[in-house]
């Protein structure tokens, strides 16, 4: 049931369990959860809609590089940011998990044998086509293999869900669950923790001056990078652990290059989109793990984005078709658009032809851009903490400090370096790097911004001197709090961080279900 603590007369709650967030993570652990025998309640700090002036609660005081995922790379509402990102699924790699002597505090507490038997139900809540994610790209298109340096390049693809917006499928799912309570409106403020227990007996709840409770067996913290950590340190009566927002890391990104191609059709056909199914794919190359090791660099992974001429059909059309896969009404401009661009109908034809004969999206005049995505090393100099300023709540604003060392850059040059001599070698094309890559660090640095991948900040690890949580994502000392989200990352690896944060949400809700929890 969806309950708005805004107009509720009731001011405390009790659960089996509680999950606080109402994102993607919850989503994922509601999937593995909702038809047990726990009562479970789930708190979020939005509403149904975005609030008007929803920037203003999720304002944070940035220091450090320059960072902008506090504002748009966050929603707080059901559903979380699933209203509008992108939807792109793609794991990491063993190797990502891997201890590494060149990188600081790199290694998981488990490998990708514990997380990959839970990529399948993670992949039907992202409604992609089950093709495994290490099918050899060009036979899985019957396309004649590019002969890369394979000890230096790994090609491959990530898929992009159809239906990217969850909110939908959670209030269908859960607006009349007999186990499951979603209460809306209702924001987090602390947690309340007993020594004697060595457990969270209940979270305090905020709305507009309004104040309760929710007492649970269990907890799990499933709000984000930022505030998962945020949530943490506004409690002080839990166990103290110095890696609380510590090791704060994103996937420093940029557009770094224009493509000259050989063939554009070519090209085209290689990169840009392609299709499986009803899934969208996007062909990526990516940094081998030898070439890691032996240049001792960190992970990397590049795509070519086929930019549209403005007005065209294709760019209109991008407009409408990123509306209607959220389940959103198309703007009036957009619509517009999508009618003045029928002047261009001729574009129609190879866009189809395209479609119909080979499965890959066609952009006519598009200019090939290429888009760097690196991995950043976990350092305790990228963090989130607490200002001195408080929030409308009384809770004070989260601080955060990102910062990513020479190591990133160091990689960004190698890879550059390195496909250019490929795109040379194949007779590809000629890769025209934008001015700053060439220039120097300071300048490269200047020029890298954020992917809204918030990791780090509650690392999993074997004990509490190196991490916040174990591998089970429970709280280091704490018996019945958990982490569900891509905050419980040691290293950020080279791929977007959802689909891997889904599989564990997945594994922490069959252990949550086949592990009884403490009595009350």
């Amino acid at each position: 049931m969806i309950l708005d603590f805004s107009t509720q007369e009731t001011l405390s709650f009790e659960a089996d369990l509680c999950i606080i967030g109402g994102g993607i993570a919850t989503y994922t652990l509601l999937s593995s959860l909702a038809n047990t025998s726990m009562r479970v309640m789930v708190i979020e700090r939005g509403g149904m809609e975005a609030d008007s002036d929803q920037d203003k609660s999720k304002a944070c005081e940035v220091t450090g590089h320059s960072f902008a995922g506090h504002l748009t790379g966050r929603y707080f509402g059901l559903g979380g940011t699933s209203e509008y990102w992108g939807g792109q699924a793609l794991p990491l790699q063993d190797f990502d998990l891997s201890s590494k002597s060149w990188v600081d505090f790199s290694g998981w507490p488990i490998t990708m044998n514990d997380i990959t038997p839970f990529f399948a139900d993670a992949e039907k809540l992202f409604q992609v086509d089950p093709v495994a994610y290490d099918s050899d790209v060009f036979q899985v298109r019957s396309l004649t293999p590019i002969p890369w340096d394979q000890s230096a390049i790994h090609a491959h693809f990530s898929k992009w869900s159809p239906r990217p917006n969850f909110k939908p499928n959670l209030v269908h799912a859960y607006s009349n669950h007999r186990k499951v309570d979603i209460l809306i409106n209702a924001v987090t403020t602390s947690l309340e923790y007993n020594e004697d227990t060595k457990e969270v007996s209940s979270i305090n709840i905020h709305y507009r001056g309004k104040v309760g409770n929710v007492r649970a067996k269990r907890f799990i913290l499933a709000a984000g990078g930022i505030e998962n950590a945020r949530l943490l340190l506004v409690s002080p009566t839990l166990p103290a652990n110095e890696y609380i927002g510590r090791m704060f890391q994103d996937h420093p990104t940029a557009q770094v290059a224009t493509i000259h191609p050989a063939d554009n059709h070519t090209l085209q056909r290689y990169f840009n989109y392609f299709f499986k199914g009803k899934t969208r794919c996007l062909p990526r190359l990516s940094l081998t793990s030898a070439f890691q090791e032996k240049h001792k660099t960190l992970a990397a992974t590049a795509f070519i984005q086929f930019i549209p001429r403005e007005g065209s059909v294709l760019d209109s059309f991008k407009q409408v078709y990123r509306a209607i896969s959220r389940f959103k009404m198309p703007s009036g401009k957009a619509i517009a658009d999508q009618f003045k661009s029928l002047r261009h109908i001729g574009e129609v034809i190879p866009i189809a032809r395209a479609y119909l004969f080979g499965r890959h999206l066609y952009t006519p005049d598009g200019t090939p851009r290429l888009t760097f995505m690196i991995e950043q090393a976990p350092i305790a100099d990228s963090y989130i903490a607490l200002s001195n300023t408080d929030d409308e709540n009384g809770m004070p604003v989260a601080k955060i400090h990102w910062q990513f060392s020479d190591a990133t850059i160091d990689t960004f040059r190698a890879f550059c370096t390195l496909l250019e001599s490929e795109f040379s070698r194949l007779r590809l094309g000629s890769i025209e790097w934008d001015d700053w890559v060439m220039q120097d660090t300071a300048s490269i640095r200047g020029h890298l911004s954020d992917a809204y991948h918030h990791m780090g900040t509650t690392r999993m690890s074997e004990t509490a001197a190196t991490g916040v949580v174990d591998q089970h994502c429970k709280v280091h000392g704490v018996d019945n709090l958990y982490i569900a989200g891509s905050s419980v990352f040691p290293t950020s690896g080279h791929s977007n961080p959802t689909l891997t944060f889904m599989a564990l949400a997945l594994r922490l809700g069959q252990h949550l279900s086949s592990h009884p929890g403490p009595k009350t």
